[in-house]
């Protein structure tokens, strides 16, 4: 037992505190050009560090066709994330899209969403169908998520499980012994069939000791859009949108009262 406590107050010695670890793992991101936000609010609750990399292709195509402001809110990206190109399909009718979305919203949210999304520049309708005006979807390269922990190993792998919702990297963080104990242990095999992958962190920097992989049959496209859309209002000075109307996103769901989901600063 004293060789054990030993080796804990060894391994906590570097990294006393979650916070310990956040300036490295920040480091480590940014190296790799990726966006940063820490604290981040997400559908499971706050993820320590997300950071999104973006497609300069489609950000550029973006900005050709106007569409400078946000999409909006969760239910606003899922409304529009339901909809064809309008290069592809005449359009889908109000009652369709309810249909789509699982009849969660009345005929009359569907249509006060759809008019604030065409007057986004996101939406066109003929007659009774609407269809999005696209050409730059996705426009995130990376969302990689990572949550930090000393320890409470199945509390932090249960937290980067979720993250695979929307991330297309997610890890766990955790002090370098600690990490390494996890990989040499039973749980390296769920992390790696999850796709989850570990860090190892101490004063000196972050060292990946497994990397993660894409999750796609768990990916929910829509919660990626809406989380890269909350970069993109940040960052719109880096993509020479001065002077551009930017707006606030919102909760999913139709009703008015619910509260704002922003990273924190």
């Amino acid at each position: 037992m004293e060789a054990e406590a030993f080796m804990r107050s060894q391994e906590h010695t570097a990294m006393r505190y979650e916070r310990d670890m956040t300036e490295p793992v920040l480091a480590w991101m940014q190296d790799q050009g990726l966006h940063v936000r820490t604290e981040c609010a997400t559908q499971w609750g706050i993820c320590d560090l997300v950071g999104v990399s973006f497609r300069m292709r489609n950000v550029k195509r973006r900005l050709a066709l106007k569409q400078r402001a946000t999409i909006g809110s969760e239910f606003d990206v899922a409304v529009l994330a339901t909809l064809p190109d309008i290069e592809a399909s005449e359009g889908l009718t109000v009652s369709e899209i309810q249909d789509v979305l699982g009849g969660i919203a009345s005929a009359i949210t569907v249509e006060s969403t759809l008019q604030k999304l065409e007057q986004r520049r996101f939406v066109r309708y003929s007659g009774d169908r609407f269809a999005k005006i696209n050409g730059w979807m996705p426009l995130h390269q990376r969302i990689v998520t990572v949550e930090l922990k000393l320890s409470r190993i199945e509390e932090v792998i249960q937290q980067a499980l979720n993250h695979t919702g929307f991330a297309t990297e997610s890890y766990i963080g955790l002090p370098m012994n600690v990490a390494r104990r996890v990989v040499r242990s039973s749980r390296i095999d769920r992390l790696g069939g999850a796709g989850v992958g570990v860090l190892g962190v101490d004063a000196g920097g972050v060292k990946t000791l497994r990397r993660s992989r894409p999750r796609f049959d768990a990916t929910i496209p829509w919660l990626q859009m809406h989380m890269v859309e909350r970069f993109w209002r940040s960052g719109h000075k880096q993509f020479s949108m001065s002077g551009s109307a930017i707006d606030s996103g919102r909760r999913v769901g139709p009703s008015s009262d619910n509260s704002s989901v922003n990273c924190l600063p």
